[in-house]
């Protein structure tokens, strides 16, 4: 009998709870028997399904769609040499962009690129190697169609605009 268990004869103990109103949508489509059938995907949820981005010849683009209360959209971009990943959303839809790494550890997110838009951009410096980019919306319900930009730039660090005067020291 562990005395600090969480029970309702415990009283001296205190949870918290998800909000189940948030994560059913997320779920659902999942726990659908089946019948009716599973609402359509058109990519993958999780890294073992994702779609996979080409940056062989150049940037890529996709139309994509949140299908679904709670659909996430995973893709899979492989990098063959060193440079800046950009991921840009467009289309309106509030979104929220989310870069992993190949064990799916998040490296970064953005919500919104810039104030006048809903729409997500991550810029990255990456090695070679696998990475994943999560698109989901800002609130769990809700569907909508929307585009998804990948692009391996090749500069890695910007040093424009730097300079140095030894004469105006604290300057530059």
């Amino acid at each position: 009998d562990d005395q600090g268990a969480l029970s309702c004869s415990n009283l001296d103990q205190q949870a918290v709870y998800n909000r189940l109103d948030v994560f059913l949508p997320q779920v659902s489509n999942f726990l659908v028997a089946s019948t009716p059938a599973r609402a359509a995907d058109d990519h993958g949820n999780a890294p073992e399904q994702a779609t996979v981005v080409s940056l062989a010849s150049g940037p890529a683009s996709y139309s994509a769609r949140i299908d679904y209360a709670g659909d996430v959209d995973v893709f899979r971009v492989n990098v063959d040499r060193e440079g800046t990943l950009v991921v840009r959303s467009s289309g309106g839809m509030d979104t929220i962009g989310l870069l992993l790494d190949a064990n799916g550890e998040r490296i970064t997110s953005n919500d919104d690129a810039e104030t006048r838009a809903l729409d997500f951009g991550l810029t990255r410096r990456v090695s070679p190697g696998t990475y994943y980019v999560s698109v989901q919306r800002w609130e769990s319900e809700g569907v909508g169609a929307y585009g998804v930009s990948f692009e391996l730039r090749p500069e890695t660090d910007n040093y424009s605009d730097l300079w140095w005067s030894p004469p105006e020291s604290g300057w530059g």
